[in-house]
């Protein structure tokens, strides 16, 4: 009887029942493929392949995948070459998982086992698979569409993929791009090497990656130069940036990974908040998803400017405190203010975009100025900032001040309620201290105004007159009683100035005056002159007078400060001098003379006093903010 040889088989709806066992395995239902046979070569049996023909098509098949919670259907077609008498076999294979194309191509030798193995997809939607990758991964999301090609031609030992891309939507949303590797198989573990890219929405930066895999754990190591990260916020540059870390899967194939980022030479410009930086330096340890590792990481920006006035500098360091958050606990030191130097704590999130809040903490803070014999010590507070993109601090901050002190003006116990809106106003709501123990307070005042003048009225409550005529270096006075009233200060572009301040006792309440230097008040006049003889009497009487009432009255022109200083009282001892009918006033005597016992004087002194010390100080505040 002839033999029968059949060139071509077509076979159509085939059905193919697969299952997934413990191990995670596909294993086919009923499917022995070339017994090898029981010889002591170990060599298949050839024979069992002679009905086969030389081609094979299978059309409209599909596998169906049994689960343990699920059954998924999935067409394919197969296009088979056999040859028997080199043992071989080449198929093409289309499996059309979710809708989506996967091609195979495949050869296969009966005596070696796969000498060629190539799946190719193109344009496959990662969304198919996300809700298993998240499963099984902790919440790990990803997005596609991907082209990518497995391919091997000694499936024991190597392995070729390239991946165009892979898409996350959590934990983070970035893709990695370009991804091509190849892994090494011996019996003792699997290392892998490749290259590729991570993209971010905020970071559209390419990496160049090498990575070794031992097992299930992997250690790798990035670095880009010329780094360029631009959003509408802010543009950012790094001319060398790297990142090395290590990730894992355990057992039940959940993922983790440790790495640390580290930057150097960077510049950030912001036009929106008016902001520059450079030479900025990071090292930040990053880790998912156990964040528990309390590794601090470190950061350096010796150059700030802000709205090209205020320059500082700022170093600290960095803690990932949760999967998107970090603390940033450091200080940072004013240039124009080189005594002052700030302590602040701030968290940097990005569950929903960046978001950041900022504490920024001052810790007995001081500010030296040797040139302006200038000096404000124990500078206290805390300052929270909801947003730092934003950076509106939340209203009814709290600065204090232990002591400031200018040549001979001392201020005490300092306090200033602030707050600051979105990163161009500061609003003072109210400032209040003590001075010649008494306490001076203003009302609101913001900054900048338009002009670039201010003007700010200083209440006055219960100040020491002596004191006063100490400080602003009329007279070396002691004494007791106190003044009341209002100064209007105003600052315009440098210049500070007194406009008619006015301070006067409390009705019915007087005090004592000694001035010890009262001669000042004749220094120059000549003694021919009309107004020699009272301001004589004046500075004898100013050596010890009690007063019923008293008033000054400050105000400046140029360098010159202008007090006017009225008393109503009576000196407290016999004054050296008597009552000359003819000349129509008092007159010096000598000690032969018993002198003149005052009821009540009136006097009124005027003193023009150098005020050059407090113009250069508005100067330095001019030069500060400018």
């Amino acid at each position: 009887m002839p033999a029968i040889h059949l060139n071509k088989v077509t076979l159509s709806g085939l059905s193919v029942h697969a299952s997934l066992d413990e191990n995670n395995q596909i294993r086919i239902q009923g499917l022995e493929f070339l017994r090898t046979s029981k010889d002591q070569t170990g060599q298949p049996d050839l024979s069992d392949l002679s009905f086969l023909p030389e081609k094979v098509v299978l059309q409209n098949g599909k596998i169906i995948l049994h689960t343990l919670d699920d059954e998924f259907l999935i067409p394919f077609d197969v296009l088979s070459t056999i040859s028997l008498k080199d043992g071989k076999i080449a198929a093409r294979i289309l499996v059309y998982p979710f809708g989506e194309k996967i091609s195979t191509f495949v050869t296969y030798d009966v005596k070696k086992g796969i000498e060629f193995l190539k799946i190719e997809g193109k344009s496959f939607d990662l969304g198919h698979i996300a809700p298993f990758v998240s499963k099984i991964t902790q919440k790990v999301q990803l997005k596609g569409p991907v082209d990518f090609i497995l391919k091997t031609s000694s499936p024991q030992k190597k392995w070729n993929l390239t991946i165009s891309q892979v898409g996350f939507v959590q934990p983070v949303g970035a893709a990695i791009k370009d991804l091509s590797t190849t892994l090494l198989i011996d019996p003792q573990k699997i290392s892998a090497r490749g290259t590729f890219g991570i993209f971010h929405s905020l970071q559209p930066v390419t990496f160049n990656a090498h990575f070794n895999r031992k097992g299930l754990n992997s250690k790798w190591a990035l670095t880009a130069n010329d780094v360029s990260i631009k959003s509408d916020l802010m543009t950012t540059s790094f001319p060398l940036l790297g990142v090395s870390g290590w990730f894992c899967i355990d057992k039940n194939n959940k993922p983790s990974l440790g790495m640390t980022l580290k930057a150097s030479d960077g510049k950030i410009i912001s036009s929106k908040l008016k902001t520059k930086a450079a030479g900025i330096n990071i090292e930040i340890p990053i880790s998912y998803p156990n964040t528990e590792s309390k590794i601090w990481g470190k950061y350096s920006v010796p150059n700030i400017s802000y709205n090209n006035q205020y320059n500082f500098s700022t170093s600290g360091k960095i803690l990932q405190t949760g999967s998107k958050e970090f603390q940033v606990i450091g200080g940072a030191n004013f240039k124009t203010l080189p005594g002052l130097k700030a302590r602040f704590k701030s968290i940097v999130g990005f569950e929903k975009g960046l978001r950041t809040s900022l504490q920024v903490k001052i810790n007995d803070g001081e500010i030296l100025m040797p040139d302006m014999n200038f000096t404000a010590s124990g500078i206290n507070t805390t300052v929270d900032f909801n947003d730092l993109l934003v950076l509106e601090s939340v209203p009814g901050q709290m600065l204090t001040i232990d002591s400031i002190e200018m040549n001979k003006i001392k201020i005490n116990e300092a306090k200033v309620r602030f707050s600051i809106a979105d990163a161009r106003s500061l609003l003072v709501e109210n400032i209040r201290f003590k001075w010649c123990n008494g306490l001076v307070s203003t009302e609101s005042i913001r900054f900048p105004q338009n002009n670039n003048t201010y003007s700010l009225n200083l209440y006055c409550d219960r100040l020491e007159l002596a004191q006063l005529l100490k400080q602003t270096g009329a007279f070396q006075a002691e004494g007791t009683g106190t003044l009341n009233g209002r100064i209007p200060v105003l600052y315009s572009d440098g210049n500070i100035s007194f406009d008619n301040g006015f301070l006067f006792s409390t009705p019915g309440s007087g005090g004592k005056i000694i001035i010890k230097n009262s001669d000042m008040i004749t220094s120059g006049i000549p003694m021919d002159n009309p107004q020699f003889a009272q301001l004589d009497l004046a500075q004898e009487a100013l050596k010890d007078f009690e007063y019923k009432w008293a008033k000054l009255v400050f105000h400046t022109f140029e360098d010159t400060l202008y007090v006017n200083m009225e008393l109503d009282g009576k000196p407290s001892k016999i004054l050296p001098f008597e009552y000359r009918k003819e000349l129509g006033g008092f007159i010096r005597v000598n000690t032969s003379s018993p002198g003149s016992h005052f009821q009540g004087i009136k006097l009124d002194v005027n003193l023009k006093l150098p005020f050059n010390e407090v113009m250069k100080f508005g100067n330095k505040i001019k030069s500060i903010l400018n």
